[in-house]
């Protein structure tokens, strides 16, 4: 198993130590005091979760459902357009992901009922479209870690090539058609078309499958975006994105991965500063990506032979693309574009399925996937990922900072934050939270954190101690 990284940035530049994290954050007036306002703590810095959400046509069916037909129509939920109604795989997913309706209820929809323009005009799998009158209760992984984190969302992409047209289209073709492909339905394809050739025929194709662009009319890529942008606006525009998708194609992880890959070395938002473009905290933010699947990569094209010798697949192996991704080095972690590729399978019982997860997970530089069977467990295991991703407490306060002498030849600054920790699971109790960090000052006047001591330091601890035992503890 892969530790992750814990001292060094993604990017493999810069290795960042007490001083320069302390130059972020404002806290080197510890040397020489400001009257002023203090800066933001460094942890405002908020980590960058890239949400690679499965949006095929298997979140349709029922969880803990095995299809014994063709059809599959025994998978289907049943909606009764009242209470007890069942929920598909996708619904659970919104729910973890978007909060709960008490009130929940579907409506099934024959997509050979849809416009022929629709990017999923007559495909196979009814829509089961959420009917719920109830209202949803703001308690999903969104809600719970809006303060924490600047989230991203890609959804799949589910046409390989164009609207209507096979998987084998070839290059001549495709390059011809691309002039209109970006805003024809099903085509919204992100990153860049891949060739590819296999035995048995001369001609070389183009395929681009993973994520839609910020384009499409339906789950496009919402971007992390800058550090002046609004991350509560951007969340909430998140799960509304979420919320009108509808699941259909396969599952093109490997494209999906590929286009993450692609996001982070070209995106404006997430680039080295220039000319006011860029991240301002390029080489201290941390990245991480966030794989939520039900299945296993389809799309790549190997069924066609590609990848015999001579002959070239469009993507390399989702394994090998989060490897990338990560740039693991023993003793520090990722050193690539992302600070680690966290993927979480739903309802995936087959063996198979999960090793290939596991192995995309410990390539990315998180050790072993994670699998949930539920809407509790799936939050859960959603939580354990962005909890590693940022693991700080969610606050609204702007640090408070204290300034304490010991005699001439050091001085100590104590930093107070307070904030809370929102729960997960509906009728919790949030938790408050009162921490103190401490600085001392070396020989060469450079101010060190100590490391934070929960018997002194995190005084709700303390506090909760006090209240279950009748011995005082010392602050």
């Amino acid at each position: 198993m892969q530790p992750t990284r814990t001292n060094w940035t993604g990017r493999g530049r810069v290795r960042i130590g007490a001083a320069a994290i302390l130059l972020v954050s404002g806290v080197l007036g510890v040397v020489a005091p400001d009257a002023g306002a203090q800066p933001p703590d460094a942890r405002a810095i908020r980590p960058l979760v890239m949400l690679l959400v499965d949006t095929s046509g298997s979140m349709e069916l029922k969880p803990n459902c095995v299809c014994r037909t063709a059809s599959c129509q025994e998978c289907f939920p049943v909606c009764r357009e009242a209470p007890g109604d069942e929920r598909n795989r996708w619904a659970t997913v919104l729910e973890a992901l978007t909060g709960e309706w008490p009130d929940f209820r579907c409506r099934k929809e024959d997509r050979s009922t849809y416009p022929k323009t629709a990017y999923d005009y007559l495909y196979p799998y009814p829509h089961f479209r959420l009917a719920s009158v109830g209202g949803q209760i703001s308690n999903g992984v969104l809600d719970a870690y809006i303060d924490r984190a600047r989230f991203g969302l890609m959804t799949f992409d589910g046409q390989p090539t164009f609207f209507g047209m096979s998987e084998l289209v070839p290059a001549r073709i495709y390059r011809s058609r691309m002039r209109w492909a970006s805003r024809g339905p099903g085509m919204y394809s992100y990153g860049e078309p891949k060739p590819f050739t296999f035995p048995g025929c001369g001609e070389k194709f183009m395929v681009d499958n993973g994520a839609r662009n910020e384009d499409a009319p339906v789950g496009p890529l919402v971007s992390v975006g800058r550090e002046s942008d609004d991350f509560v606006a951007i969340n909430q525009r998140i799960q509304r994105e979420l919320l009108r998708v509808r699941p259909f194609g396969g599952t093109p992880i490997a494209g999906m991965l590929d286009d993450v890959r692609y996001y982070f070395l070209n995106h404006p938002d997430v680039s080295e500063p220039d000319d006011g473009d860029g991240d301002p905290f390029f080489e201290c933010r941390q990245r991480y990506v966030v794989l939520l699947t039900d299945g296993t990569p389809s799309g790549e094209m190997r069924e066609y032979g590609c990848g015999a010798d001579g002959f070239n697949c469009p993507y390399q192996r989702s394994w090998d693309i989060a490897a990338d991704l990560c740039d693991y080095a023993a003793g520090s972690g990722c050193r690539g574009l992302v600070d680690g590729v966290f993927v979480v399978g739903f309802d995936i019982a087959d063996p198979a399925a999960r090793s290939l997860l596991d192995e995309i997970a410990n390539s990315g530089g998180t050790g072993r996937a994670l699998f949930a069977d539920d809407r509790a467990t799936l939050v859960s295991k959603l939580g354990a990922a962005i909890d590693r991703a940022a693991p700080q407490a969610t606050t609204r306060t702007r640090p408070a900072f204290v300034n304490a002498s010991y005699g001439a030849e050091q001085s100590r600054q104590m930093q107070f934050n307070t904030g809370f920790r929102v729960p997960l699971e509906r009728g919790s109790s949030w938790e408050g939270i009162l921490e103190r960090r401490r600085f001392e000052c070396n020989a060469a006047l450079e101010p060190e954190p100590q490391p934070i001591d929960p018997a002194r330091d995190r005084f709700h601890e303390v506090l909760d101690r006090q209240a279950r035992s009748p011995v005082a503890s010392t602050l």
